[in-house]
């Protein structure tokens, strides 16, 4: 499950009560697709909606089919048909060329209580497997859930504990999604110079948990920094006050190389993703240097240790150095190379499905609804 979900999640349980929702989620895709399997939009009856299944090609007829959903009070499962040549019924021309299955379900007190399990696991910093079930029983469409904090033997692949990942299982009047709950990702930033604006800024846009801490400077930081959490700590308490796990990545950006230096030696042997040294390679290599003749006997992964940190995209001022740290963190976390994708000679996205696409399509339609075959 991405980790987006949790800030859905949390609009969920914060607004039911006084508005009415729909849920979609992206339950199976063949070919390509502008998002993947697991994928979630909720849709208010005011119109409004949180989240993205497409590039805004859908979610115009998403609306419409959502507010009727809303009003029945019944389940649909929505099969488009992207592929070019199966556009002209709805008048636009949608690029994804692709086949996407879309569950949209009420938002009822079972789904508010799925929704609350969610955002206690991530808030938590638990890991969770999810089933998620719908069936078509006489012309009806049921969904059923599990939540599990272990793998139960239904769950077709072992996960590390950090991975989103979905499976899917099709079957006749059947489909079953199957999703681990990944720890959500975590950007720690050590420093309070002018470069943490802009850091934590795209980091809380990314949907990851933000923290900034440092032991002075933190004043400004308080009211310009809204959706990130500011802590003040120094190198005796820093591991006390800020927990670290492996969907993390720590900056360390201080700007003074004592101070950077003993926040590395407390955190070198944590199980992070990803440890970001600011400035030039020298001064890298140089507190690595620090640490093995002060620590020679410790062992630890250089692999994951970073510097100079980000990616080399001509980044000269602080936003655009932010951009390149950013999105060098997020190619580790999702564990991709970071190249470009004219180079890449494979789907733009991993596919959960190796099922040919031409196998698709009652009536040459470009939009069915509960399509199960």
């Amino acid at each position: 499950m991405h980790h987006e979900f949790f800030h859905l999640a949390k609009k969920i349980t914060q607004n039911h009560k006084n508005n009415d929702f729909a849920l979609a989620t992206i339950f199976n895709v063949k070919g390509s697709a502008y998002r993947r399997e697991g994928t979630r939009m909720v849709i208010g009856t005011n119109g409004n909606w949180y989240g993205n299944i497409s590039g805004g090609c859908l979610e115009g007829d998403i609306l419409r089919k959502a507010r009727k959903v809303i009003k029945t009070c019944e389940s649909i499962l929505v099969t488009y048909d992207t592929r070019e040549g199966k556009n002209k019924e709805i008048r636009m021309a949608l690029g994804c060329n692709g086949v996407i299955d879309i569950l949209i379900e009420p938002v009822n007190d079972s789904v508010v209580k799925f929704c609350k399990t969610v955002c206690n696991y991530f808030e938590n910093e638990e890991t969770a497997f999810i089933s998620t079930e719908i069936q078509l029983i006489k012309d009806k469409l049921f969904v059923s859930r599990e939540i599990n904090k272990t793998e139960s033997p239904d769950f077709p692949k072992s996960t590390l504990e950090n991975e989103n990942y979905c499976h899917v299982e099709k079957l006749e009047f059947k489909i079953t999604l199957y999703e681990h709950l990944g720890l959500q990702r975590k950007m720690v930033i050590w420093g309070a110079g002018p470069d943490v604006y802009p850091l934590a800024n795209f980091s809380t846009q990314l949907g990851w948990k933000t923290i900034v801490a440092s032991d002075c400077g933190l004043q400004n930081l308080e009211n310009r920094l809204q959706d990130t959490e500011i802590i003040q700590s120094n190198f005796d308490d820093f591991e006390q006050k800020i927990s670290l796990h492996q969907n993390t990545a720590v900056l360390l950006v201080s700007h003074d190389f004592y101070k950077d230096y003993f926040i590395l030696e407390r955190i070198i042997q944590k199980n992070v993703k990803y440890i970001g040294i600011m400035g030039p390679k020298r001064r890298g290599e140089r507190m690595i240097q620090e640490f093995k003749k002060r620590n020679s006997e410790i062992k630890f992964d250089q692999n994951k240790i970073h510097y100079p940190v980000g990616l080399d995209i001509g980044s000269d001022n602080p936003v655009e150095i932010a951009l390149s740290i950013v999105a060098e963190i997020q190619s580790v976390f999702s564990q991709k190379n970071a190249a470009p994708l004219k180079e890449k000679n494979t789907r733009i996205h991993d596919s959960n499905s190796n099922e040919p696409i031409e196998d698709f399509n009652p009536n040459d339609s470009v939009c069915t609804v509960n399509y199960f075959q």
